[in-house]
Parts: C-alpha cells; structure tokens; sequence
C-alpha cells in the first residue's frame, strides 16, 4: 500500500513545473520554487483519466487544493507541476493533499485497478530559480502563452558551479548586446537530483518554432567575438545533460 499511495502521489503531483507561470505584462509575483513530479507513462489514457477523475471528484467535494499543471514529453514521461513562495508552503500543500487523497481513495477502490496501467516509477524534486541567470522572473502561469517547453538537465562538476554560472552571466550580457529576448529560466535543485543539478527550461509554440528560434539566438551569439570564451568555459563545466520536449495537456490543467 506504501508503494502504491507513493507512486499515485508522485504521478498526481503531491508537492510538484514546471511551470505555472503568467504572461509577460503581468504583474511579477514572488514565487521561488519549483517541484516537478515525473512518472514513466506506460499507459496514456490511464494516465489523463487518472488526472481528470481526480480533479472531477475535487470540484464535487468543495476542495481546493494547489493548482497544477500537466506536461508529457517524447519519451513517454508525465509531468506535473507547482511553484511555490516558500518551502513552508510546500510542506502545507503535502498535508493538504495527503489528507484529501486519503478520502478519495476510501470512496474509489476501482483507483487501484487504475493505477495499476501505469508505471510505479516516479520521481519528486524541488527546484529553486536563479534570478540571476534567468531571462524573465517566476511568475504565476505562462501555459497560456507557451503549450512548448524545452527542460534541460544539466549536472555540473563540482568544481565547475562557478564557471557555469560566470557562463551563464555571460551569454545573458551577450544576448543583450545582440538583441536576443526570450523566454528562459534557470533552477538550482534542493531536493531530488544529485547536487549540484540544474534545470534550464525555455517555452515556445512549439517544437519546430523552438529549434528554428534557437538557430537564429546561435547565429546572433556566433556573432560576437566573446561567443567563444563563454562557450568553452560552459561546456568545460557539465558534466551531463538530458533534455526533455514537454507539451503542455491543457485539458488536463487544474484550477480550483
């Protein structure tokens, strides 16, 4: 049974974005952390009739719990996600959660039989953005604006942290000098992945607009004569990258 609540918290989103955040012209607000819930999807439609009962029975109850929203990428990943101001808020929206999956899973024993279509794999972490190497502030919802988002996994050496972040410093000042603007955050993780990880994510409309984008911000950066320097120095401090195309499941969204 410990597996089983475990595994359907994970899949669910228990403490989990990527990326409840707003549009440009609205106001900033002071969230701080990330938690992203992974599970390998081994059955999609188990998956989002997992999701949506869920939300379904939420709303027939009167309870509210944080909103979440839900990804799926190419290699058959489930993603859920949630931004917080504080990890004391993390810790609430655990309590809260536990205590109302409790009473739904009294009342749908047949959520066992679902389950079992998916995977029992699962993994939580927490993530906290750098503001300084980040190109736009944590805000509150950008799905409605971008339903693509590259996340990129990247584990440095524990003796190249500062020239990943003088690295990222410097293409930062080198895309401002070129006139390159987008969307683009970076995460240090506290919880989940082994340190020192980082999770670098840019949204887009979609996967052909992203690489076509990407394309125009390399040539604009080949352009100018510090290119080099910043890309020896960042390459030279990774250790081991894994990216992620993830598609926003709007349908899926949770809202109370």
């Amino acid at each position: 049974m410990k597996k089983l609540t475990l595994s359907i918290l994970l899949g669910l989103g228990l403490i989990s974005q990527i990326h409840d955040l707003k549009a440009e012209d609205s106001k900033p607000l002071d969230y701080t952390y990330l938690v992203l819930n992974e599970t390998l999807i081994e059955d999609l439609a188990a998956f989002k009739s997992l999701h949506s009962e869920w939300q379904s029975w939420l709303k027939n109850s009167n309870i509210k719990l944080k909103e979440y929203s839900v990804w799926t990428d190419s290699q058959g990943n489930g993603y859920a996600t949630k931004v917080f101001k504080s990890l004391a808020e993390v810790e609430e929206n655990q309590n809260n959660f536990r205590t109302a999956w409790s009473k739904y899973r009294s009342e749908h024993n047949a959520i066992h039989k679902l389950w079992i279509k998916m995977s029992a794999s699962g993994k939580s972490s927490v993530w906290k953005i750098v503001d300084e190497l980040s190109t736009q502030p944590l805000k509150e919802d950008t799905t409605q604006r971008y339903e693509f988002r590259i996340n990129r996994l990247v584990q440095v050496k524990k003796d190249g942290i500062e020239d990943f972040i003088i690295a990222n410093k410097e293409v930062n000042a080198i895309d401002k000098e070129v006139g390159i603007n987008y969307d683009s955050r970076i995460y240090k993780n506290v919880f989940g992945y082994e340190s020192p990880s980082y999770l670098v994510t840019t949204g887009s409309s979609d996967v052909y607009s992203y690489y076509s984008e990407w394309k125009k911000r390399k040539d604009k950066r080949q352009s100018s004569p510090k290119f080099a320097d910043f890309s020896d120095k960042l390459n030279n401090s990774i250790r081991r990258t894994e990216t992620r195309h993830l598609t926003f499941q709007k349908e899926l969204h949770y809202k109370p």
